[in-house]
């Protein structure tokens, strides 16, 4: 037997662009009762490595105001501080879950992309994108109603952030400056003189007396 014709659940029969609304409103109101204010900044590609397909100039030059629910309410996932090889890594996750027409009426993008930051105002933290899961819900009457963003904590790769937003742009290298110096130009005379003392080389006997 086929679906009652009566009625239009995915849209099969009828225009049901008024009971996707409805759904999309509950889920709005629901946030934006429930969440917090972030700010979602997306990326900006500036040269892509067709290769590996990595850009590491990339830039994010606009902070934009979005309230989102925090999935993960009873703090940061992941394995938290730890000593690694190069030193302390701090690998915080959340999960932020975003209405679909609220995402998109103020960023003008259909959907979140990976590599896009979120900023937590209220941890003072950096969040990026890795997964967008857009399927923990059967799309209620056709339509994706929120998207959810698992996110880890930001790793600065010297990308350049021009915001505008003075809590977000001090990420950038005018904190994290670092002068490259071109060797050429330093003076190493007396590690000369030192290595001409030690160093003798006699190519008549290259591997020296032993």
């Amino acid at each position: 037997m086929a679906l009652n014709s009566y009625f239009s659940n995915l849209g099969e029969n009828h225009d049901n662009s008024n009971e996707q609304a409805l759904v999309d409103s509950f889920v709005t109101e629901c946030i934006q009762i429930m969440g917090i204010n972030v700010k979602y900044l997306p990326r900006t590609e500036v040269r892509t490595d067709d290769l590996y397909g990595e850009d590491y100039l990339a830039a994010f030059n606009s902070a934009i105001l979005i309230e989102m629910y925090v999935e993960s309410i009873d703090g940061f996932e992941g394995d938290d501080e730890a000593l690694a090889g190069y030193g302390m890594t701090i690998d915080d996750e959340a999960k932020f879950r975003v209405a679909t027409p609220r995402f998109i009426t103020e960023t003008g993008k259909e959907r979140p992309d990976i590599g896009d930051l979120v900023y937590m105002p209220i941890t003072n933290s950096l969040f990026e994108i890795k997964r967008i899961v857009d399927d923990d819900q059967f799309l209620p009457l056709g339509s994706q109603p929120s998207f959810i963003l698992v996110c880890e904590s930001f790793t600065y790769s010297m990308e350049t952030f021009d915001t505008g937003d003075p809590d977000i742009d001090p990420v950038t290298n005018k904190d994290l400056e670092i002068d490259v110096v071109n060797p050429m130009d330093g003076d190493n005379t007396e590690i000369q003189i030192e290595s001409d003392q030690t160093i003798l080389f006699d190519e008549d006997n290259p591997f020296g007396s032993f």
